[in-house]
């Protein structure tokens, strides 16, 4: 019986992801699969619920809801900066991320979304969301994690030897 994907398990899959037009929003294509712990809140609720149970082969499409992705857009998520509070040559891209310090100390990200006269417009949401996604799903890749990978919360890679350091 092959392996499937579980808890403790490292799930490798590529993927094509879509939004409710079809506009391909990210893909694997061309590129390494994507190795995921799971369990260990590597990629987003949903896409892990559908992946549980696949195993190498399996090919399949998922739809995740807002509430099993980024969660639903936040209106009240919005800041306005003034230039003179951000560092100097700071410079304006939309969608850009950067990151900052919550109230708790903890890094949190903020993405760009707008600039009027001295002001920029930041917002904790993230872009995709309040947005259903579309998945199309090829597992390529099961295995047992490693000690260390679950120690660390995450694969080491597609084989479970990359080194990295935390």
């Amino acid at each position: 019986m092959p392996l499937t994907i579980a808890i403790n398990t490292i799930g490798i899959f590529h993927y094509t992801l879509t939004d409710e037009t079809g506009a391909t929003l990210d893909s694997s294509e061309g590129q390494e699969p994507l190795p995921y712990l799971h369990g260990g809140g590597n990629i987003i609720p949903g896409l892990e619920k559908h992946l549980a149970g696949k195993s190498v082969g399996d090919k399949f499409k998922a739809e995740v809801p807002p509430d099993e992705a980024y969660g639903e857009y936040d209106p009240n998520g919005e800041i306005k900066i003034h230039q003179r509070d951000l560092p100097k040559g700071f410079e304006f891209v939309e969608g850009r991320r950067i990151m900052t310090r919550g109230h708790n100390g903890e890094p949190e990200p903020l993405w760009m979304l707008s600039k009027l006269g001295a002001y920029f417009t930041f917002t904790c949401n993230h872009p995709l969301a309040g947005k259903t996604l579309f998945f199309d799903i090829e597992v390529v890749g099961v295995r047992p994690a490693n000690k260390e990978e679950l120690a660390h919360g995450h694969p080491h890679g597609i084989d479970g030897t990359a080194s990295h350091h935390h």
